[in-house]
This record gives structure tokens, sequence and C-alpha cells, in this order.
């Protein structure tokens, strides 16, 4: 697993849009706001730790992907932590995650295109709203 550890508010917002390709996810965390913002397809795996787009070896009940000894694809689940997300791509494929960091905010997604949209850099803003 890669970890990419980000201090982030407790409470994390999640939307489900059909107007995403199924698997696609992208997390935009403010500096000044409270709420984590995180939009999905609606084929992603929702619960109360975070979102899990992939597979994994271990028992689909307690999604323990992070424990899991193969896990393919991405997701943002909640640390033991309760103040830290983390982000994390699997070790049985070559799944990325896009980084985009700007002074006042941070935004990780397992799209390119969604996490630039999501980042507000230049012509992908104005297709993309997480409000």
């Amino acid at each position: 697993m890669v970890r990419c550890g980000e201090t982030c508010p407790m409470h994390l917002r999640i939307r489900q849009s059909a107007a995403l390709p199924e698997l696609a996810w992208a997390l935009r965390v403010r500096r000044a706001d409270s709420i984590a913002d995180l939009i999905c397809g609606n084929a992603v795996e929702i619960d109360e730790a975070g979102i899990i787009a992939g597979i994994w070896s271990a028992p689909f009940s307690n999604r323990a992907v992070a424990d899991a000894t193969s896990f393919a694809g991405t997701a943002i689940r909640k640390d033991r932590d309760p103040d830290r997300l983390v982000a994390l791509c699997g070790n049985a494929s070559p799944t990325p995650l896009h980084i985009h960091r700007t002074g006042s905010q941070l935004v990780i997604s397992n799209a390119l295109a969604l996490g630039l949209a999501c980042g507000e850099d230049g012509n992908f803003a104005s297709r993309l709203s997480l409000s």
C-alpha cells in the first residue's frame, strides 16, 4: 500500500454522481473548511469509514483494504487517528493517485481529469461543481 497521509477535518461529506465514470472519485480538502468533500461514481463502495473503488483479498464485510494481502484499486479511508484520512492505492495493480496541492487546498483523485476539475485548474473547473 502507498499511504499519503494528510491531516484532514473529521467530517467527510460524500456525494455520488451518475455523471462520473462508475469507479472515479476525487477528494477535496480546503484549509478554511471543516469538511472534506468527496465526489464519486455510482459503483464506488461507501461506508462510514470512507470509500473503496476496488477489490481486495479479505472479507467484504470488514472492508479492511489497508490490511489485505492483495488490493487492486484505490480508496480513501479514515485512519485510526480520527482527524486523518488515508489515500490508498493497490499493491496488485498499477492504479495511480493524482495529487494536486495548492496553498489553500489538497485534491486527491483516481482520475486525472476529475482531479484537475476539482482542483479548479484551468478549463476543467467550468465542467464540474462539488457544491
